[in-house]
């Protein structure tokens, strides 16, 4: 049977880059491995001691529109652990303000869902697109994220931002972005007007394009 994609309405729109720092930003929900839709946080911590870009800070994953349960606080206890010493601050239950305030002044944004998970026995594991990838570029950030599911639709390897397969490609990237300042700014141009391809008036479009198709406009 045919099909079309019709990607879901992101609002992009509401956010702009402002005066940018050396931060690198992951946004997403506290998930230990197992428990559900985990976003790595803990692989990410790690990295962020060793990803060769001195002088950058990680805000540590932000946990937005969902609380870090009871459930799930032994992992971000685990989490907390592991970025004692190294240039990472966490934000448990950010408020709205401060998660835009962060996407418009980091410089590069995270995304590990689904590392060493298999797409075909756990695809629920991944990111079925990537709307807060999409949220990031809207504000300028460079995406560095994982070349899996619904973000390879969203990110162009080497235009919008890079696409990994390995811990050791996140930090090579990160480095090399970190260190050229002026290709680092071309990539945020590019993410941003990447990230208007699925704002609400592209989704508006999209959708009156296949009603047409469908005889149904």
């Amino acid at each position: 049977m045919d099909s079309d994609v019709l990607f879901p309405p992101i609002r992009v729109d509401e956010l702009r880059p402002g005066r940018k720092e050396r931060r690198i930003l992951s946004v997403g929900r506290f998930f230990a491995r197992g428990m559900g839709h985990s976003k790595k946080q803990l692989k990410l911590v790690g990295a962020s001691g060793g990803c060769g870009a001195k002088g950058w800070w990680t805000a540590g994953s932000c946990t937005w529109r969902a609380g870090a349960s009871r459930a799930k606080r032994p992992y971000l206890e685990r989490v907390r652990r592991a970025a004692e010493g190294l240039p990472v601050r966490i934000h448990t239950n950010a408020p709205g303000p401060l998660v835009e305030d962060l996407f418009a002044s980091s410089s590069i944004f995270w995304v590990a869902t689904g590392l060493g998970e298999s797409e075909e026995r756990q695809p629920w594991v991944f990111e079925h697109f990537g709307i807060t990838t999409a949220e990031a570029m809207a504000a300028g950030c460079v995406p560095v994220i994982i070349d899996k599911a619904g973000q390879r639709e969203t990110v162009r390897h080497g235009i919008d931002g890079y696409r990994l397969s390995t811990m050791d490609e996140l930090a090579s990237y990160t480095q090399s972005l970190a260190c050229d300042a002026p290709f680092r700014q071309h990539l945020t141009a590019s993410a941003v007007e990447r990230a208007k391809e699925f704002s609400e008036d592209a989704f508006t479009a999209r959708w009156a394009e296949i009603e047409a198709s469908l005889g149904i406009a």
